[in-house]
């Protein structure tokens, strides 16, 4: 095997690996989901009762959705001797690179998407501690860092604050209350992104008794939803059609 084949055959594997992951963590998360989708809602149509091992997956999948988008990116760069493409560049200057085109309601939801791993990763805010009272039944006193938001430009045209949500998209941005939903809106995004290189089909899903393919999976997962969150993913679904 030539040099340049077998850069090709390494380069362009694990965004597929990290795909399989996000999918089994989002697998898990849909359990705890199924669970507690009719808790009690804030106002705002929020689950007040996210189980926290439902927020560790998704936030797992999230991260790894992220990576997966971006090493697909730099794979199809190189396969196709893309001409000063950067590494270090954001995902969605990226993807504008190697798909000029590109619609620019996709590059904003990635922007979106790409900053929610940032929340994650970064903690940019965070539940601080849990207060109890005198019928020793406890509430959460929120912490929020907003330093990172209000001295970054990019940050403040992405967020809305009053919804504790991303302005377009309606990611969480809290750290904290990342969910099962949040997990499929980037796996709607990735999807739609694979699908400019022909493998949204590609048999990547490791499911025990579902499909086994990007588009088939995410209409099973949708499966589950209560209809206030399949709203939601129907709209962000919708925006970013072409």
């Amino acid at each position: 095997m030539s040099i340049e084949k077998l850069k090709e055959k390494y380069i362009s594997a694990q965004w597929l690996d990290f795909v399989q992951q996000a999918i089994i963590q989002i697998d898990l998360a849909r359990e705890i989901y199924c669970k507690n989708k009719d808790s009690e809602r804030h106002r705002n149509g929020r689950r007040k009762a996210i189980a926290p091992i439902e927020n560790t997956h998704a936030s797992i999948s999230i991260i790894l959705l992220n990576s997966a988008i971006e090493g697909l990116c730099n794979a199809q760069a190189f396969l196709a001797k893309q001409k000063k493409f950067n590494q270090w560049d954001s995902l969605s200057n990226k993807l504008k690179k190697i798909i000029p085109n590109i619609d620019n309601n996709l590059l904003n939801a990635l922007l979106e998407f790409d900053f929610i791993r940032n929340t994650i990763v970064h903690g940019y805010i965070w539940i601080k501690l849990r207060r109890y009272k005198k019928d020793f039944s406890f509430k959460y006193v929120k912490s929020y860092l907003w330093r990172p938001f209000k001295n970054n430009k990019n940050f403040k045209n992405l967020i809305n604050r009053a919804e504790r949500r991303t302005k377009n998209y309606k990611f969480s941005i809290i750290p904290t209350e990342i969910n099962f939903v949040d997990a499929l809106m980037g796996l709607s995004i990735t999807s739609k992104i694979t699908g400019f290189f022909g493998l949204e089909e590609i048999s990547i899903i490791p499911l025990k008794d579902g499909p086994d393919n990007l588009l088939d999976c995410l209409e099973f997962f949708k499966g589950f939803l209560s209809n206030y969150d399949k709203k939601i993913l129907e709209n962000l679904l919708k925006s970013i059609q072409f």
